[in-house]
């Protein structure tokens, strides 16, 4: 067995970040008379010599408040003849401290409707206007008209609502966190679904934890630990689907689908855009109690 010789202290190293990898330590161990016919044989007798703390002990050793620190890799550096200096390196990793990246871009939607004015707050409905010849040849698309479209010769004109693609800003965050438990397990019962309050300055319904990616770290042999991340999405109007009564004979949405100002003419039809409870609610702060909501 090699001569062992205590923790270099004075020859320690140490740093810290705001992460979540926390505080970390190099310290040293001298061997002396490491068995072994040449320098990589006696490296390994180094690196496997019983005084050396094995992958996964803590800190504790030089100091009880150290305890929190794992020893995550060994380096070993010949010094003379069989003699080594092993640098211990150690890592603290702290449970849910959170690491959060925000991102904010357009994606499409197709929509009916434009900006919000005083009669239309949910957005002003896109309707186009025709007028329909009266006389003549009439042809709809190289086809002959249906016998609504043959009614619809003989009228002045004809609004009918329209949809288009448009940009909206969508947002989302990203939290990362060190967890002794895989976060496929704990996410299950929470991808899919939206905040039930007020979370993170948004109303209830308008954020969606939309993905889950873990990673074990495997510099270690114990405790297991995972780097997980959760992806939120943000939508200002919401998660609840619009379902807009549309004209089987056109294939468009009704004149007027939200029953308010006063481009509809005719009778009012009594439902014609519904808001669809589609997606669970479920309380994030379960998941992220140390995050304000």
């Amino acid at each position: 067995m090699s001569i062992s010789h205590p923790y270099i202290i004075e020859g320690a190293t140490g740093s810290f970040n705001s992460d979540i990898n926390g505080y970390r330590f190099t310290v040293h161990i001298i061997l002396d008379d490491v068995f072994g016919s040449n320098d990589v044989e006696q490296m390994y007798y180094a690196l496997t010599d019983p005084s050396v703390p094995l992958i996964g002990s803590d800190l504790s050793a030089v100091d009880s408040d150290l305890a929190g620190c794992w020893l995550r890799d060994i380096t070993c550096a010949a010094l003379g003849d069989r003699q080594f200096r092993l640098s211990l390196h150690y890592q603290q990793s702290p449970f849910n401290e959170v690491q959060i990246s925000t991102n904010t871009q357009t994606s499409h939607v197709e929509s009916n409707r434009g900006l919000p004015d005083e009669d239309n707050p949910a957005g002003k409905p896109v309707n186009t206007q025709y007028d329909y010849p009266s006389t003549g040849d009439f042809i709809y698309g190289g086809e002959l008209p249906t016998e609504r479209q043959q009614e619809l010769r003989g009228t002045t004109s004809q609004i009918e609502g329209g949809t288009f693609p448009k940009l909206v800003p969508e947002s989302t965050r990203v939290y990362t966190v060190r967890e002794a438990e895989d976060g496929d397990v704990i996410a299950r019962g929470y991808v899919g679904t939206i905040n039930d309050a007020v979370w993170q300055d948004g109303e209830a319904g308008t954020w969606m934890l939309t993905n889950v990616t873990g990673l074990t770290d495997n510099s270690q042999q114990s405790p297991l630990e995972w780097v997980n991340s959760y992806t939120f999405q943000y939508q200002k109007d919401g998660w609840k689907p619009e379902v807009v009564h549309v004209d089987a004979e056109t294939n468009q949405p009704v004149p007027n689908p939200f029953g308010v100002g006063d481009e509809y003419v005719g009778e009012m039809p009594s439902v014609s855009r519904v808001l669809v409870d589609a997606y669970e609610e479920t309380d994030f702060t379960d998941l992220f109690p140390a995050v304000d909501p």
